[in-house]
């Protein structure tokens, strides 16, 4: 008996993942800490699965976890946009809203998704543009 699963490359995972979120009809993408506090989890799931729990029918759900360093994004914000000084990853509920709205974005800048190298850089940038709307759903504006 061959017990081996067949195993699928990182960057297919990555081009799975825009697939979904460019689905955001069919499929829903949210994210979750970990164990460990710089481990984030992406979970996709079948958006028909909510929507009608009563009738059975084939379900799709995928959590896909990655890692952020905290001190390297802060890193990387205070080098582009060093007039902000408050540090959001010290803050875990800031973080995780802004894991939880730019999940997708932020895998593609991992080096364990795209294969090349981790863009802190870039992810510092999808910081900046989200700023306002992270303190605006901490405190429900």
């Amino acid at each position: 008996m061959n017990s081996s699963m067949s195993v699928i490359a990182n960057s297919e995972i990555l081009d799975a993942i825009s697939i979904f979120s460019a689905n955001k009809e069919k499929f829903g993408v949210s994210a979750h800490n970990g164990d460990d506090p710089e481990l984030y989890v992406m979970h996709i799931i079948d958006s028909k699965y909510h929507e009608k729990s009563n009738s059975a029918h084939f379900f799709f759900i995928m959590d896909i976890g990655f890692t952020i360093s905290h001190e390297l994004l802060y890193e990387a914000y205070q080098k582009k946009y060093n007039s902000f000084s408050y540090d959001i990853t010290q803050n875990e509920d800031e973080m995780m809203i802004f894991v939880n709205n730019k999940a997708v974005e932020i895998v593609k800048h991992l080096k364990d998704f795209n294969l090349v190298a981790d863009n802190y850089e870039a992810i510092a940038d999808l910081l900046e543009l989200s700023r306002g709307a992270i303190w605006g759903e901490r405190y429900g504006i």
